[in-house]
């Protein structure tokens, strides 16, 4: 009966490190993205690049924060591009 004790504490002992080596070795990706902000020249709101709604003029993309900014936009580039408070192209630094 102490052998049988004494096994089961090593069989124990075995899983546990099998257990822990395979926790310790799985690969764990986490894909955090810094975001990059722009500023919308319409309403002048800060956008993340990557959830901004996109238009392309003359060689440019200008980013917006929704829908509605964008027809503006589209409508009346010229109108926004002149606007010398809000540039589109001017990264917005984070603090």
């Amino acid at each position: 009966m102490k052998n049988f004790g004494i096994l089961l504490g090593i069989v124990g002992i075995i899983m546990m490190m099998i257990t822990g080596f395979s926790y310790a070795t799985q690969k764990r990706v986490v894909d955090i993205k810094t975001p990059q902000y722009v500023i919308d020249p319409v309403c002048g709101m800060k956008v993340d690049k990557s959830e901004a709604y996109r238009y392309k003029y003359q060689g440019a993309t200008y980013y917006f924060d929704n829908y509605n900014c964008k027809q503006s936009f589209k409508m009346t580039p010229e109108k926004f591009l002149n606007n010398k408070c809000v540039n589109s192209k001017d990264t917005i630094p984070q603090k």
